[in-house]
């Protein structure tokens, strides 16, 4: 049924376009009456012969050859109307006989290149409309505009009528018979609907309790409104798109409750770190007060071996205080919440070493600093970075040498380095990198004072802000922290790119 109505259609179109001209010949060519209308005056075609209007010798011969009272059908032969170029038409005649015994011939001619543009346009639409009929894994109904009757259906829908609405299919079927009872005047709005918007998508579920995906498409030719509706089943879709929702549901509770956890967890250790501070330094700082208390009062009396116990107690007092603050600052990195922010690397290094400046050191340090790019992380742990990672380069200077310090960087295609060059006392290891472990430490705490922990604390930053740390050293010759980060962290300006 679908394929007789776009038939029908395809032929309105042709005929309807003047695709097609009709002549009343004599038997000899001469024309008597056309319907030639595409040029403003036809009837001064009249009186003359068709064959005037051939485009070249070849075509006038063949229609000469077909001037007689035998009908033929589609014959190719070149014209050249007034107003048109060169084309190539199909010709068709029969005869007509008069009184008087004579004949006249009526020829149909069909311009050929409208026709196969007609033709291609018709074979397209019926093989998309039979492969939607075909292969739709849905239901697929036509139905008419106007009073809702259903033209046409595939094979899944016919079978749904017949096996569980109990009727079955045939062309004009009412609508009331082919959706089932308690949805008859829910399709009856969607398609006054869809009548009025051209246009409607929805979703409803039908005796079976399948959900169907649904989509109504008007289309309107000659006069004459269809409505296509296509119908996909998504029951399964639609479960599993339950079950995802329900799934996030969960996950999103589990969530919540292990960020509760984390959140107990680091109040705790927040917590933990004020205990630390006050129960354990208080005592500390009480030890380091008697002592000097004792050195006061006592200096003139004690032997200068109790003398340098009592110097020893006070150092090793500060010594653990600032063991005891490294180890909080340490803590504190690892669980802070992350400012992501433009960090001005070069300010920031100047700060740090204005900051170090007022320490006392037995040896003179430079500093050379580049146009550090800025960078995209928390200011102040980076700040805490470049704090530790210079206060050791002034630590471990050699004493009675000019310790140069250099602030630099270098740049590949993927990543953006940033180092710290000291000409300090240096080291020798097989594996350097074990400086940033807890407690590892490149020299004894009799060479030089120190916790073991700014390195790690170090590491703990640079990680968290996405990037890595690497060192290079040589005893005598200083080393270089290195801290690598993706170039994409980075805001390089024209003249730092170079």
């Amino acid at each position: 049924m679908a394929m007789d109505i776009l038939n029908q259609k395809i032929l309105e179109y042709v005929y309807e376009n003047d695709r097609d001209y009709f002549f009343l010949l004599a038997k000899d060519g001469t024309i008597l009456q056309s319907t030639y209308t595409s040029v403003p005056d036809a009837n001064h075609l009249e009186a003359s012969t068709l064959m005037d209007f051939c485009s070249n010798e070849e075509s006038r011969q063949t229609l000469l050859d077909h001037l007689h009272p035998l009908s033929f059908n589609e014959l190719p032969i070149m014209f050249h109307f007034p107003g048109h170029q060169d084309h190539l038409y199909y010709v068709s005649g029969r005869p007509s006989y008069a009184s008087d015994g004579n004949y006249y011939l009526f020829f149909y001619i069909r311009s050929m290149v409208h026709y196969q543009d007609t033709e291609e346009t018709k074979n397209h639409i019926e093989n998309y409309l039979s492969t939607i009929l075909r292969i739709h894994d849905g239901y697929v109904t036509i139905y008419d505009a106007e009073n809702y009757t259903l033209l046409s259906a595939n094979g899944q829908y016919i079978n749904y009528m017949r096996l569980f609405l109990g009727v079955e299919f045939y062309p004009g079927i009412p609508l009331q018979k082919t959706v089932s009872s308690d949805a008859c005047d829910y399709w009856v709005e969607q398609l006054k609907k869809c009548n009025e918007l051209g246009y409607v998508k929805f979703s409803f579920t039908n005796p079976l309790e399948q959900t169907l995906e649904t989509t109504m498409i008007k289309n309107v030719f000659n006069g004459r409104s269809e409505i296509l509706v296509l119908s996909k089943n998504i029951t399964k879709e639609e479960k599993y798109r339950q079950e995802l929702i329900d799934m996030n549901k969960t996950l999103e509770s589990k969530v919540a409750l292990r960020n509760a956890q984390l959140q107990e967890s680091y109040n705790n250790l927040s917590l933990f770190n004020q205990v630390i501070t006050h129960e354990m330094k208080t005592p500390i700082r009480e030890i380091s007060a008697y002592a000097g208390f004792l050195l006061e009062d006592n200096a003139a009396t004690l032997p200068s071996d109790s003398l340098e116990d009592l110097t020893s107690i006070k150092r090793i007092c500060s010594e653990v205080i600032e063991c005891i603050n490294e180890f909080v600052t340490f803590s504190k990195v690892t669980y802070t919440e992350m400012k992501n922010e433009t960090v001005p690397m070069k300010e920031l290094a100047y700060s740090v070493i204005e900051e170090l400046s007022i320490i006392p050191t037995d040896t003179p340090v430079s500093y050379v600093v580049y146009d550090l790019p800025n960078l995209y992380g928390d200011s102040l742990m980076m700040k805490v970075v470049f704090r530790n990672i210079l206060h050791n380069a002034i630590k471990f200077s050699i004493r009675n040498h000019i310790n140069t310090i250099t602030c630099g960087y270098m740049t590949d295609a993927d990543h953006i380095t940033y180092y710290i060059n000291d000409r300090g006392v240096g080291f020798d290891s097989d594996n350097p990198s074990k400086v940033f472990d807890m407690f590892e430490r490149a020299h004894s705490s009799s060479e030089f004072e120190g916790s073991g922990i700014g390195l790690s604390t170090v590491k703990a930053i640079v990680k968290r802000n996405h990037g890595e740390v690497d060192i290079v050293a040589e005893k005598d010759h200083g080393c270089t922290v290195l801290l690598k980060f993706p170039i994409s962290q980075c805001v390089l300006t024209e003249d730092q790119n170079v």
